[in-house]
Formats: C-alpha cells, sequence, structure tokens
C-alpha cells in the first residue's frame, strides 16, 4: 500500500563514510577502512534494486583528503564539520538535480569551487575562500 501512495517518490540513499587516511595496519582505523568498502557495495546495490538516488560519500570524502587533511571534514572520522555537512549538501543537491534532469528544464546548477587562493576542492568554506560558479563541473 505505501508503495502504491507514494509510487512517485525517489528514495535517496547515502553510502556510509569514513574520513581518515590510516594507513598503520593493524589500527582500528585501517580496519575500519578495510571494512567499510563491503558496506558501501551493498547500500549501492540496494540503491539498484530499489530504484534510488545513490550518493557515494565514502568515495567523494576519499578524494577530498586527497587534498586537504581528514580533519577539516571529520575530527573523529565520522562527525563532519561544517566544511563535510557543506561537501555532503553538495552531493546531495547535485544528485537531487541529475534525479530530475535539473539542467534540462532551464535550471543552472551551481557549484562550489576553490577559490584561486585556496588550491582545494571546496576551498576553506568556513574562511569563505570558496567561491559559486553556475553550470560548470
Amino acid at each position: 500500500m505505501t508503495r502504491e501512495r507514494l509510487r512517485d517518490v525517489k528514495l535517496v540513499l547515502l553510502a556510509p563514510f569514513y574520513i581518515s587516511r590510516a594507513t598503520v595496519g593493524g589500527s582500528f582505523r585501517r580496519k575500519v577502512l578495510e571494512t567499510l568498502p563491503a558496506y558501501v557495495e551493498k547500500v549501492e546495490k540496494l540503491s539498484r534494486e530499489f530504484g534510488a538516488i545513490y550518493v557515494n560519500l565514502h568515495a567523494m570524502f576519499q578524494e577530498l583528503i586527497k587534498h586537504r587533511e581528514p580533519t577539516a571534514y571529520a575530527p573523529e572520522a565520522v562527525h563532519p564539520t561544517f566544511a563535510g555537512h557543506m561537501a555532503i549538501a553538495l552531493a546531495l543537491m547535485e544528485a537531487l538535480e541529475d534525479a530530475v534532469n535539473f539542467r534540462a528544464r532551464g535550471g543552472t546548477r551551481l557549484h562550489i569551487f576553490p577559490s584561486e587562493a585556496s588550491g582545494s576542492f571546496l576551498g576553506t568554506l568556513r574562511e569563505g575562500s570558496c567561491r559559486v560558479a553556475e553550470g560548470r563541473r
């Protein structure tokens, strides 16, 4: 009955994330990083099974921490900072825009790019060194 009533509602699944570069073998953080891909894979599989919008937050954060320290996004790997929440919000916004074909309907996609001074993907959001760019990816 719920599916019948909500047939036009799209489910959104966010992959779990762990914001760390842990390289020490046997450490707790390393074990989590080694275990997490199985959970991410399950969420991706469920999104395909149920036709859900899927956002791979773990892959996004792993890419972001190539450019900034992990603590810029989460001080203890699972609770995002302001910049971490902004990265999640941007990823979710882009996934939702893609799902409703936002640009084809005349919308202008907004993206956060680093300012020339910051040099990192999200820049330093808290200090306002990012600019918003329209229609670029």
